[in-house]
């Protein structure tokens, strides 16, 4: 029998998931997939090298996971999180089937396989979670049990679509190569890791573990935005670009298309999702979720940048200068300390939130120093997205009229969400189509090619 779902039923989990989810992402791979992407002439040697590091590091990661689960609850205070953290550690040994793979179906430009498997593992788990908690109320052991799951879905299939075996073999001169991107990507994670996690552990020790579960769901629909938009649309860029490296005229284009079409999904999702914020968070979670509501807001401006920062950190894997981005984020990580730190001690939960956008701002001043060694104008990329903004921002204004007009009828919550997500999606199609129509063909254009439909035409340009 279904139940009403308080916050109470998800909060060890959601408290934890941001933790892996992050950590996994950012210092999983020691960066040697970057190594393989950017090599141009990649051998076995350098395959099996690579793999067996990787392998070796993920092992060591579900040891220490799996380990410090006892110190990490208790450091919220929760002993629930020790057997979440236990069981979501196991996704790291996952993660060995498709470490190699999903590098080879990038550097490939195999998106499309990419995709498939990307889709096929989010509608499992979606359903997986879906069934176990509305049918079987299983509160948050529901979403444990469907992240590891499909984690482990997601890289049997890739396993499978790479039809790539490891061999025996483990070569100095490939390790001395990778390392060199490893260690300074590796290092660049770990600072990014502390970065972007500030405002968790802030929150965390000092508001206490249920706070931190309503910032983490706050923080959790816009950064659902980058993994699942944002980030694959990174992986497919960084692999494109790292073929144009050898001109830096066609780096600068393609990153600037690239990052166009990443604005192009991304701003409107979150644009959107900050104005029907309360209306969305009312209908599908109820009032009891409602704190939620003002941090979201502001969390999701700050992923809108960090959406289109991001992917331009790989420019310096393609420029031969990977140390660059470790070096970075060590003085933004300093930046980022002192404005949680100082905006959350005087407003609290909203002042971190605040604070979170305060610390992307440092991030343009690497675009900056990038769009400066290839010698390209950074006037370009502004002048690529601002038909995205001013678009964006149409949609933001129409679904705002649209969902205080409809109050004022009486019409049901659900129904006026609705209609404020479908007028402003069409104002927002309307508005690029019409009022910037060059903007919108290339745009149309560089995104097919962006996705492989037209892999020789996208090398050509």
């Amino acid at each position: 029998m279904a139940r009403s779902l308080a916050p109470d039923d998800f909060w060890p989990f959601l408290v934890w998931h941001c933790f892996y989810l992050k950590w996994s992402l950012r210092v999983g791979a020691l960066g040697l997939g970057i190594g393989i992407i950017a090599k141009q002439n990649v051998t076995e040697d350098d395959l099996s090298t690579a793999f067996w590091t990787m392998a070796l590091i993920r092992v060591i990661l579900f040891l220490i996971t799996f380990s410090c689960s006892s110190f990490l609850a208790s450091f919220f205070n929760e002993a629930r999180l020790i057997p979440v953290i236990q069981a979501v550690s196991f996704t790291f040994l996952f993660q060995i089937m498709g470490i190699i793979g999903n590098t080879l179906l990038k550097k490939n430009l195999f998106f499309q396989k990419i995709f498939i498997i990307t889709i096929i593992s989010s509608i499992f788990e979606s359903g997986t979670a879906l069934l176990l908690v509305v049918i079987y109320t299983k509160s948050y052991w529901a979403l444990v049990f469907a992240m590891v799951s499909s984690r482990f879905l997601n890289n049997f299939l890739v396993f499978i679509l790479a039809r790539w075996v490891p061999k025996w073999k483990f070569s100095k001169k490939s390790f001395a190569f990778l390392f060199r991107y490893g260690i300074n990507s590796l290092g660049s994670s770990l600072t990014e890791y502390f970065n972007s996690n500030a405002d968790y552990f802030i929150i965390g020790k000092v508001l206490g573990p249920k706070i931190l579960g309503f910032y983490e769901f706050a923080y959790r629909i816009p950064f659902l935005i980058q993994t699942r938009i944002s980030y694959p649309l990174r992986d497919t860029l960084y692999p494109t670009l790292a073929i144009l490296s050898d001109s830096h005229k066609k780096l600068s284009d393609g990153s600037i298309k690239g990052v166009t079409y990443i604005a192009l999904i991304c701003f409107p999702c979150l644009g959107g999702l900050a104005i029907i914020a309360e209306l969305m968070v009312r209908v599908l979670w109820g009032e009891q979720w409602l704190t939620v509501v003002a941090p979201l807001k502001i969390l999701c401006c700050a992923s809108a940048i960090k959406c289109v920062c991001d992917p331009m950190r790989d420019l310096f894997n393609c420029l031969d200068r990977p140390d660059i981005p470790f070096k970075f984020s060590l003085i933004s990580l300093v930046f980022t300390v002192i404005s949680v730190s100082t905006l959350g001690y005087f407003f609290g939960i909203i002042g971190i939130a605040w604070a979170m956008m305060v610390s992307t701002l440092p991030v343009f001043f690497l675009l900056l120093l990038a769009f400066s060694m290839m010698k390209a104008s950074f006037y370009e990329l502004i002048k690529g997205v601002f038909p995205i903004i001013i678009s964006t921002l149409c949609t933001m204004i129409v679904a705002y009229f649209v969902q205080s007009s409809l109050k004022m009828t009486g019409l049901q919550d659900i129904f006026i969400l609705f209609f404020s997500i479908f007028f402003g999606a069409l104002a927002y199609w309307i508005s690029l189509k019409i009022g910037f129509k060059n903007t919108y063909s290339e745009i149309t254009e560089t995104g097919i090619e962006i996705l492989g439909l037209r892999k020789n035409k996208a090398l050509n340009n």
